[in-house]
């Protein structure tokens, strides 16, 4: 089928095509080449985070978002996407502030829920006990893809392939794309067990259906992870039969980063994005002679 999306399926179908290595059977995992699915899936979630991270700054409005969340004895886990903080308000409406280590409430004193700390994935507040819903605006990041086979069918669900993360709501808001059942939705719900619930209620979903899952980068860049991922993998890759990059990959990669961020950037309008990426002396170097 044409994928309505950019969807991971598509980019590892672009990938092999990029190392002279595609066939059907290796995008869809039925055989095995040269190189993994498994490890180019890696190399493609590495472009995306690159990408992100080019963008991230210049265009932040993408990736604000918001969650309520509720503490565990004063514990605040974060949102699978969550990537930095804007801001964490109380159920009043009002912010609560980081403190320092060395400032935490002494054993024999009762702390603030005004105040908290960040501890892994989790928020702690600096009083114990508290219970109650607050409200987390963060920067977002893009969540990892990966493509597979359903495991297990359903009305309105499905069962992930093994590839899938074992973490609690970690694709909820995610875009799924059927690349053989002709069909897309949003995971609304998933479990630890790989179990999505979709969207649409009504989908049926057959068990052994190929899906892609879709970038959370804006779809304006999604043309760029292929190019980037291949820059790694032709890189560090001694049997890739498409050989070292050149420096004219690099250019074109750049050329497209270039017009992209041009085109879409919503702060720092005066940057001259020319200047920052056109300087290939040092990437010279860096690349030593896959560049020559």
């Amino acid at each position: 089928m044409d994928s309505t999306y950019q969807n991971c399926f598509a980019i590892l179908e672009d990938i092999r095509f990029g190392i002279q290595e595609h066939s059907d059977a290796l995008v869809r995992g039925q055989q095995t080449g040269l190189h993994s699915n498994d490890w180019l899936i890696r190399k493609i979630n590495d472009a995306q985070a690159f990408v992100y991270s080019m963008i991230r700054k210049r265009m932040p409005g993408f990736f604000v978002a918001s969650a309520s969340i509720t503490g565990v004895d004063s514990v605040y886990t974060l949102p699978a996407d969550y990537g930095s903080l804007i801001i964490f308000k109380d159920e009043n409406g009002h912010r609560v502030l980081p403190v320092d280590y060395d400032m935490l409430k002494l054993t024999n004193q009762q702390g603030s829920d005004r105040r908290y700390y960040k501890k892994g994935n989790t928020l702690v507040l600096d009083k114990d006990g508290i219970t109650k819903t607050y409200t987390l605006w963060y920067f977002r990041k893009p969540r990892d893809m990966h493509t597979g086979k359903v495991d297990t069918g359903g009305t309105g669900s499905c069962t992930l392939d093994k590839p899938a993360k074992r973490i609690v709501d970690y694709y909820n808001g995610s875009v799924i794309e059927s690349i053989t059942g002709d069909w897309h939705s949003t995971i609304s719900d998933y479990t630890a067990a790989r179990v999505a619930t979709l969207s649409d209620a009504a989908q049926a979903v057959a068990k052994g259906e190929h899906y892609g899952m879709v970038s959370e980068i804006p779809d304006f860049a999604h043309h760029l992870i292929a190019p980037r991922a291949l820059l790694d993998i032709r890189s560090t890759s001694p049997t890739c039969k498409a050989g070292p990059p050149k420096r004219v990959d690099l250019e074109l990669f750049n050329d497209h980063l270039l017009t992209m961020l041009r085109d879409y950037q919503d702060t720092e309008p005066d940057v001259d994005w020319e200047e920052i990426l056109g300087d290939f002396a040092p990437r010279v170097q860096i690349w030593g002679t896959l560049m020559e």
